[in-house]
């Protein structure tokens, strides 16, 4: 049996204590079910929108990681103007404003490169990179654990249809693939750092 004091939601005060006619006793425990379900009831609610609206992100988040985000717009050679949509070098781009980095590759530098033949070979892989994202149909794909480096660069491989842009530069001979450390593009010992 429910006792009236706790359902009225002043638990611990004795029954004694209330002075109700039986009449209206009644009718205030009535009003206290009522109320007990009705909060019952829309705490079920809200729990099974919360589940709805978590199950929902969990598989937006799902399928925008699977398909990737799709990127559009023309690039440009980053310069010192504010950087939007521009190439940093083969493997360092920005995009709407945010700054990203191709994380299945590492290419040569173009700011501070080691040798002649880097610089090159960086510039080379600049070009490349713009001319590959100017061609449109790249999705950035999130394949890396961490989502930033060091550097606060978002982390994503670029895909085009099912192959990696990266991959392209590699076979080109104008990126190495990413394996936790940088090459030397001026001979073939690794560089530390």
């Amino acid at each position: 049996m429910i006792d009236s004091a706790h359902a009225l939601g002043q638990p611990g005060k004795p029954r004694e204590s209330m002075h109700l006619a039986s009449g209206k006793t009644a009718s205030v425990l009535q009003s206290a079910r009522r109320r007990t379900m009705l909060s019952s009831v829309q705490r079920m609610f809200a729990f099974a929108l919360l589940a709805l609206m978590t199950t929902g992100t969990t598989s937006h988040a799902a399928s925008q990681n699977a398909k990737g985000l799709a990127i559009s717009g023309t690039f440009t050679i980053c310069g010192a103007k504010k950087r939007i949509n521009c190439i940093v070098d083969g493997d360092t781009f920005w995009y709407r404003g945010e700054k990203y980095r191709i994380s299945d590759i590492n290419t040569p530098e173009v700011s501070q490169p080691a040798c002649e033949e880097e610089r090159r070979l960086g510039k080379s892989a600049q070009s490349a990179l713009l001319k590959e994202f100017n061609a449109g149909g790249v999705r950035l794909i999130k394949a890396e654990k961490r989502d930033v480096d060091r550097y606060d660069r978002k982390l994503r491989v670029a895909m085009r249809g099912d192959q990696s842009i990266g991959q392209i530069l590699v076979r080109r001979g104008l990126a190495h693939k990413w394996e936790g450390r940088k090459l030397d593009w001026c001979g073939s010992r690794p560089v530390e750092g």
